[in-house]
């Protein structure tokens, strides 16, 4: 309820920031809508690049001397939508490549591990004998 009340005050004390950021912020809404993970990391990958593309835009109507007037004509522009919604969409390509590219990572990092261990057993069989490697081994 408190955050229906502040989007309510936000639009009617600066109306102007509150058009840029709704129209903007588009793709972080349907994003945080088709989000069924528990943590939500779609949503917060997207919006979060989708606000460091709205961003430049906030700082441009609050610097314009009527922040209505502003933001009409910041959104007038076709390059506005390229860089708000090009920056959710940069959000979208992290969210679906970085994942598999650490997955990659750490299960080459794993191998390697593995094979680390195997050539110190191998050198320790060859230095205390097979009875190392048997549970239980020597005792």
């Amino acid at each position: 309820m408190a955050t229906l009340a502040a989007i309510g005050a936000t639009t009617v004390v600066v109306p102007g920031f509150a058009l840029v950021v709704a129209i903007g912020m588009i793709p972080s809404l349907v994003a945080r809508l088709l989000d069924r993970g528990p943590q939500r990391y779609k949503s917060i990958c997207v919006g979060m690049a989708n606000w460091s593309g709205v961003f430049p835009y906030v700082i441009d109507v609050f610097s314009a001397p009527n922040s209505f007037a502003g933001a009409k004509a910041i959104l007038a522009s076709p390059i506005t939508y390229v860089v708000m919604w090009g920056c959710a969409a940069l959000g979208y390509l992290l969210f679906t490549t970085v994942p598999p590219v650490v997955a990659t990572f750490l299960t080459v990092m794993a191998q390697r591990r593995i094979a680390s261990l195997r050539a110190t057993q191998k050198r320790l069989i060859d230095e205390w004998g097979e009875d190392v490697a048997k549970p239980g081994g020597g005792a």
